[in-house]
């Protein structure tokens, strides 16, 4: 129920109770999605009011203007605040301020948007065809449950289960007491024994839930990106590592190359220009070795012998660089493999935030190796933080 209306209902209670006859000043964005409506002692609290999904949330606390930041309804004058009031059925929550000026929040995923009216005209938070808003807080009555759109099926059911006693005038008193509690990783409007609505109360278990569940909601694919991008890059190092181990294997073909040569130049006098073979004298054939040596008819003998030298000459800087690669490269797949243990040993967020920074450098360099084409991205004119 953390976003259903009567949740809406309560944070106006809390509005009205906390923000009546505050002065605020500027409207404006420093993380997507997010608006906050500044007030002018950034000691008291400001209204922050964050739409995008997985958790729209409305926080009130103290905020100091950040030195980035995209202003948001330009027209807005510095006003007191006068009132917050909810729609009768819908999550649309009107803030009256002085000077004639009105916010509207609506919280109707996907279309959750903030409306700014005054005598200067309409804007929108969001691109919006909606140039007209209808805005009325008359307060609605159902006596049934199912009859009530101000909940969805889930909690119709849920609260047939749990109250199957009350009518839903009595068990909407019950939520209308309730300052909020957590049960089976849920928040829900149900009261405790003899509890009285109390808007700090509520607010105080209202904002650690959403907290909380921001932390959850954004640990694990945090921890998963982290591990897959360690994953990857073990993966491609242990491959190449498997393919280098394959050079060791042209030691024998080094050590015939340089036989060629030997045994090209001791019977360099018994060849002839254009022979495509040269027979090995059986005085000079190791064993195991061919009758012949290939040769290359359009060079000279003396040229096909340094042909074979330089090949094995080649050949063994190839392996000699491929033994400091594989030296690297066992030395990284071990890092990467300490730092997998690491990271899954973490099972917080700010943990793995701490995790992050201290390896700010390895990701940096994993980000650049796996992704090259967006080493370069231009970045974006906000920023994200918890």
């Amino acid at each position: 129920m953390i976003t259903s209306w009567f949740t809406w209902e309560k944070l106006c209670h809390v509005m009205n109770t906390r923000l009546k006859g505050e002065m605020f000043k500027a409207c404006y964005s420093h993380v997507k999605g997010e608006l906050v409506i500044q007030n002018s002692n950034p000691q008291k609290d400001s209204i922050r009011i964050h739409q995008d999904q997985p958790l729209p949330f409305l926080f009130l606390q103290p905020i100091h203007p950040p030195g980035q930041k995209v202003p948001i309804f330009t027209d807005f004058k510095p006003s007191r605040f006068v009132e917050a009031a909810i729609a009768g059925t819908d999550r649309d929550i009107r803030l009256k301020f002085t000077a004639d000026q009105t916010l509207i929040i609506r919280i109707r995923p996907p279309k959750n948007n903030v409306f700014f009216i005054s005598s200067a005209g309409f804007d929108t938070f969001k691109k919006s065809t909606d140039q007209v808003i209808h805005f009325d807080a008359t307060p609605a009555s159902f006596q049934t449950l199912s009859d009530d759109p101000r909940l969805n099926d889930h909690w119709k059911k849920r609260l047939r289960k749990l109250y199957p006693d009350l009518s839903w005038p009595e068990l909407q008193q019950e939520i209308a007491r309730a300052n909020g509690q957590v049960l089976g990783g849920r928040f829900i409007l149900l009261p405790l024994p003899q509890e009285k609505f109390n808007p700090h109360r509520f607010y105080d278990t209202y904002r650690h839930y959403v907290t909380s569940r921001l932390k959850e909601l954004h640990f694990k694919p945090e921890k998963d990106r982290l591990m897959s991008t360690l994953a990857s890059r073990a993966e491609k190092v242990s491959r190449r590592i498997r393919q280098l181990a394959k050079t060791e294997e042209q030691a024998d073909l080094i050590k015939r190359y340089r036989i060629y040569g030997d045994i090209l130049m001791t019977i360099l006098n018994t060849l002839q220009p254009g022979q495509e073979k040269a027979e090995i004298p059986m005085e000079l054939r190791p064993l195991g070795f061919p009758d012949t040596i290939p040769l290359k008819p359009d060079l000279s003998p003396q040229t096909n012998a340094q042909r074979y030298y330089n090949k094995a000459r080649k050949l063994e800087r190839a392996r000699q660089e491929s033994r400091e690669t594989e030296t690297a490269l066992h030395k990284e797949y071990e890092e990467l493999k300490a730092k997998a243990t690491e990271l899954e040993a973490i099972d917080s967020l700010i943990d793995l935030r701490k995790w992050s920074k201290k390896n700010k450098d390895l990701l940096t360099r994993l980000n650049r190796t796996e992704n090259p084409q967006k080493a370069d991205t231009a970045r974006l004119p906000y920023r994200e933080f918890f």
